[in-house]
Order: structure tokens, then sequence, then C-alpha cells
């Protein structure tokens, strides 16, 4: 009889045979096991890691005082997870998205990488420019 461990291995193992999506599916565990710790960071890496959190990042000097000035002002972040809160927003963000699109002078494909799209916008069977104007 194996053990349990040697069980958990197996099913760990064929979990990550699967495949999601077309691509294969690993477990936490699995990715762990592959990674030599003892390499060393790359110098971008260890740069990033060093840099020191300041204003509102989590971690910095500032964030609690921050935090309790908000507090007294009355000043709230907003809720991105209430739906309301995001609709009410969003006008406001796109237009601001497109104003400093077109300062920076991006090029369609350019905004469309920012925002996550692969193919052109379509609107009315048209593509919409959002270039300069």
């Amino acid at each position: 009889m194996k053990p349990a461990a040697s069980s958990f291995r197996r099913r760990q193992r064929v979990k990550s045979q699967r495949e999601e999506n077309g691509k294969p599916s690993y477990t936490l565990d699995e990715l762990l096991a592959q990674w030599d710790f003892s390499t060393p960071r790359m110098e971008e890496e260890q740069v990033w890691l060093d840099i020191v959190p300041v204003g509102r990042e989590f971690g910095s000097a500032e964030f609690d005082e921050l935090e309790r000035q908000e507090e007294v002002q009355g000043i709230s972040i907003p809720d991105l997870a209430d739906a309301a809160e995001r609709e009410h927003l969003s006008a406001s963000a796109i237009q601001a998205f497109v104003n400093i699109a077109r300062k920076w002078q991006l090029s369609e494909e350019q905004t469309r990488c920012l925002l996550g799209a692969d193919k052109p916008p379509i609107a009315l069977g048209r593509p919409i420019h959002t270039g300069p104007p």
C-alpha cells in the first residue's frame, strides 16, 4: 500500500496534465518544485524589489497618516467593486483616457494595447478613431 502523500502527488500530476482552454494547467506546488531558488535575481528584479513605497502605496511611511487625513476630511476612495460607482465614474474615466491618448499622440494600435484589446474597436460597423483629431 502506497502512502497518502504518494497518492496526493499522483492526483496533482494528473491535474497538471489537464488542459484548460488549450493550455496546460499546473498547481502552485508543481510550479514551485520546478523553481531553482538558488538562482540569483536579475538586476532589474532586485531594483524593483528595492523600490521604497511612497504616498498612497501600501507600506509607505505616509500611508497611515494619509488614510487618517482622508477619514477626517471625509474623503473616500471609490469602491470599484460597486457597479453603481463604476457606472458613475466610467464616462469621466473614458474621456480622461481619450484625452491622454491624444495628448501623447498614441496610435490606435497603442491605444488598443493599453486597453487590452487586440482588435480594432467597432461601433455601428465602423472603426472608432481614437488617435489625434
